[in-house]
């Protein structure tokens, strides 16, 4: 994982470097497929970065979620202890909080350490392509 963020880093930086050369000099005649691509570019980096905020929403209110069900599930355990007739479905409730709870962790850090990585490093690639 240190690899790859050194690798993004230095991506980002080469990045920088080439807009920087490149700024100070105007490019006459300019094919036109030179600046369809980089509208089409322009436009597909707004896209990511909309997906990356929503992404980041996601993740937000998931973890909410989240830390609401571990809250909830030794509620039900705990009520099932004093409830004799309602004892078998109150531990199905906790159990079923239980899993949830962990299917939902699963995601969450799936999200966040697989998607958003990525969909960061095609923005890099973008700007490397500009």
């Amino acid at each position: 994982d240190l690899n790859k963020r050194q690798g993004l880093a230095l991506l980002s930086k080469m990045g920088e470097s080439v807009k920087y050369v490149t700024g100070g000099y105007k490019l006459r005649g300019r094919p036109v497929e030179f600046s369809a691509m980089g509208d089409y570019l322009d436009m597909f980096t707004q896209k990511l970065g909309t997906i990356d905020r929503i992404a980041q929403r996601i993740i937000k209110e998931q973890s909410e979620y989240l830390a609401e069900l571990k809250e909830y599930g030794p509620v039900y355990t705990t009520w099932a202890a004093s409830e004799a007739e309602l004892q078998g479905p109150l531990e199905g409730v906790a159990s079923c909080m239980a899993n949830c709870s962990i299917a939902l962790d699963d995601l969450t850090q799936d999200m966040s350490g697989d998607f958003l990585p990525v969909l960061r490093e095609y923005v890099l690639y973008i700007e490397s392509m500009k």
